[in-house]
């Protein structure tokens, strides 16, 4: 029994912490919420990266990719792995 009212504490004591996270999010003004999440973040619609993979196929390079798309260079390596140098079957 005692396990059991201490995972119901720990439930209680987490739900009235998603309820105040709750509350200060619904209390933050609209425009903080549509900014990106990181400083200096570049937005793409999902359909941005056919530009991306199209250039990929035609032989761009990764540093170009980060310089011209507003990639990462993490995101510009795996596009390139994924959608490079392979013929597709």
């Amino acid at each position: 029994c005692s396990a059991a009212v201490a995972v119901d504490r720990r439930l209680a004591n987490a739900d009235a912490r998603l309820n105040s996270i709750a509350e200060r999010v619904a209390e933050r003004p609209r425009a903080a919420l549509d900014t990106p999440a990181v400083a200096g973040a570049v937005e793409r619609p999902a359909q941005g990266y056919e530009d991306v993979i199209a250039k990929i196929r035609r032989g761009v390079g990764v540093e170009d990719l980060v310089r011209d798309c507003g990639l990462t260079r993490d995101e510009a390596v795996l596009l390139t792995r994924l959608h490079g140098g392979r013929s597709r079957l």
